[in-house]
């Protein structure tokens, strides 16, 4: 009884593998042993899934659960005799090696990364790439404590993440730095990671008004996160972590889920949602097939949605952003160009690409009817845009001023606070796919 109580108390339940609290203990019994003297070094490698946020999302959580365990299966294989492989929780995982230096260190976390670098999950004839990304960090005269070593390894496997995914990052001095500098944005990507696995996310609708009569012709869907105690979280406190330790094409799966299962619950307001998608879904080949799975599932018509990315977005992935675009064409969603004119030659490639609106950045709107030059740009910048067959809305309009030299330019819309501000919607949870199971 006592064995099996033990086995309760240090396994985790779904993989079978140890979990954080025997982990713990082992890297203490670690450092005993290294300040006895014995045992040789032993370094800690920190092991985050790529991709698995999205299978979860898209094939449910009982698929996400079965492919916890085949990971598990593929990193026993490959661990060495000695190793001590754990379940941190999520799809994070720990290994301790024992006996080694740095250089054997990479060598097993290189192993490891491509033990799991050929895996996918095969689903109604499609596959999910699931790949890892891999930090390692090495006992070390400068290394005093578990947590310190623990916090190495986080920091590792965020840089590797941020690198690319799909590759490994051994903690080096020149890294410290990092340490402190990321410590604010690891806990914040921590409240993410949390506040997505316990639905803590809320969508506000911004209104898109037409300048000739003030009639509501669409809305824009914005996240907000809830702290612990309920409180809204503005996106300034939670979108940089995001963007730098690349959470943001998962914001941006719960944004899509979620403003498409308000928009078949009847959420009020006419005309067309605007959603916006971050330069990690741009660049995420697999995005076009979640939103297209995502509109079967809630059943909304294509071409009430609109997508938006931004102008500096296009410009740094001009070739990732016409397939995205032109892919989304294809659904039957309207497209959208955000924060127009703020990028070098922006008329130069907007006949490149395939978006049905463009968004005049606020900065150019605000002041506008004091601003010779301001306005002289907002009218070309029309001109050119209506030329091409695009609508144009203007952004960030806080006067009745500025509404009223945009509507003598000829502005099809425009948004902003004084046309209303953003409003938390009541929150609607999205269709699933059958079977899955809802966490």
């Amino acid at each position: 009884m006592l064995a099996h109580l033990r086995e309760l108390a240090e396994r985790d339940p779904l993989t079978g593998v140890y979990n954080r609290h025997y982990l713990m203990q082992e890297l203490d019994r670690a450092f005993e042993r290294a300040r006895r003297g014995q045992g040789g070094g032993f370094a800690l490698l920190y092991v985050d899934l790529d991709n698995f946020k999205f299978v979860n999302d898209s094939l449910g959580h009982l698929t996400g659960d079965r492919v916890l365990r085949e990971v598990t299966e593929l990193l026993r294989q490959r661990a060495r005799r000695g190793d001590v492989l754990a379940r941190l929780g999520g799809d994070e995982f720990a290994v301790v090696l024992h006996g080694v230096d740095e250089d054997a260190a990479l060598a097993a976390a290189e192993g490891y990364r491509r033990q799991l670098a050929g895996y996918s999950v095969h689903h109604e004839g499609g596959s999910i790439h699931v790949g890892c990304s891999i930090g390692v960090a090495v006992l070390g005269p400068d290394v005093d404590s578990r947590e310190d070593l623990l916090a190495r390894a986080d920091v590792a496997v965020q840089l590797a993440k941020r690198a690319g995914r799909n590759r490994v990052h051994l903690f080096r001095p020149e890294d410290r730095g990092d340490i402190e500098s990321m410590s604010a944005d690891i806990g914040w990507v921590r409240r993410i990671r949390q506040a997505i696995e316990e639905e803590r996310f809320v969508l506000a609708r911004q209104p898109i008004v037409r300048c000739a009569d003030r009639a509501v012709c669409g809305h824009e869907v914005l996240v907000r996160m809830l702290d612990e105690k309920g409180a809204t979280v503005l996106p300034g406190g939670f979108l940089p972590s995001a963007e730098r330790f690349g959470l943001m094409a998962d914001i941006d799966r719960w944004v899509v889920e979620h403003a498409l299962a308000e928009m078949a619950a009847g959420a009020p307001g006419g005309g067309t949602v605007s959603i916006n998608l971050s330069a990690q879904s741009v660049g995420d080949p697999a995005m076009l097939d979640f939103i297209t799975a995502a509109l079967e599932r809630s059943r909304v018509e294509a071409q009430r949605v609109c997508f938006e990315i931004t102008e500096t977005v296009a410009i740094t992935s001009m070739a990732r952003a016409q397939a995205l675009l032109a892919g989304l064409r294809r659904l039957g969603c309207t497209t959208a160009l955000d924060d127009f004119g703020v990028g070098y030659s922006s008329f130069a490639y907007l006949k490149d690409l395939p978006v049905d609106r463009v968004k005049i950045d606020a900065s150019f709107v605000r002041g506008l009817e004091g601003d010779r030059l301001k306005r002289a740009m907002v009218r070309a910048m029309n001109e050119v845009a209506h030329a091409l067959g695009k609508e144009t809305v203007a952004e960030g309009v806080e006067t009745e001023g500025e509404l009223a030299v945009l509507r003598a330019i000829g502005v099809d819309c425009a948004q902003g606070y004084l046309l209303g501000r953003p409003e938390i919607a009541a929150p609607t949870a999205p269709a699933r796919r059958a079977g899955g199971a809802e966490g």
